[in-house]
């Protein structure tokens, strides 16, 4: 298990927040993640825009650990998502979030796995849940001790957004750390953003979505998942 300590901002110049990150934090790494997020649904037939409650239960949670040979712990769990990373690692995450003082405040158990792991998870979930959303997050990635800092774009989004976080074991120390770290951004051209990336998405393309079930919007996110894995 580890906590994710992390607050969001909306980038308002790209160009200049790249600029100022290259010349403080120097070199960078770039990827593309793919990220599927599932969710249980009372009725496939729900529009997705409707989707406000997510679970994973307890009894999905002992499937995955037997399939996968891990040690998730077997309660409840809010998200389970699998991500494609560069469309040749794969990891299966579950968490549950909170947001206190503005800072989201994540307890996470994270497994990179191998394909065919994945493609039996993928098997096992396209069986008792639906997708509820997705996105193509393509990153460049900086660092500075246990700090990292990622400046991303969204295939489903208009702005760019700026992800400061700290990942570790102690709770409190983490967000003293975090919270240490963000007086280096006061200057930077970006906006507190408090939204989570799925509301972000619902409100940019509400129209596109209006008519949108679960089990539609799922099974073409589906579609997207099995052709990025070869599956």
């Amino acid at each position: 298990m580890s906590f994710e300590i992390e607050k969001k901002y909306c980038v308002l110049n790209y160009d200049l927040t790249k600029q100022l990150l290259d010349t403080k934090y120097g070199k960078h790494t770039r990827s593309v993640k793919a990220g599927y997020w599932w969710t249980e649904v009372s009725e496939s037939l729900t529009p997705v825009l409707e989707v406000e409650t997510h679970k994973i239960q307890k009894k999905n949670i002992e499937h995955i650990n037997a399939l996968a040979e891990i040690k998730i712990p077997e309660v409840d769990y809010q998200y389970a998502r699998i991500r494609v990373l560069n469309n040749e690692t794969y990891v299966f995450t579950v968490k549950n979030k909170s947001l206190v003082a503005g800072i989201e405040q994540n307890t996470e158990y994270e497994y990179e796995l191998d394909k065919e792991t994945i493609i039996e998870i993928l098997k096992f979930l396209s069986k008792e849940l639906y997708i509820f959303y997705y996105n193509i997050k393509d990153t460049l990635l900086y660092t500075a001790g246990d700090v990292s800092i990622e400046l991303s774009t969204f295939n489903d989004l208009k702005n760019a957004y700026l992800e400061i976080e700290v990942l570790g074991n102690d709770q409190e120390a983490l967000t003293d750390t975090l919270n240490e770290v963000l007086k280096e951004f006061v200057h930077y051209p970006i906006r507190e953003e408090l939204l989570s990336y799925n509301q972000l998405s619902k409100n940019e393309n509400s129209i596109a979505l209006r008519t949108k079930k679960t089990r539609d919007y799922s099974k073409e996110a589906l579609k997207k998942l099995k052709d990025s894995i070869d599956f």
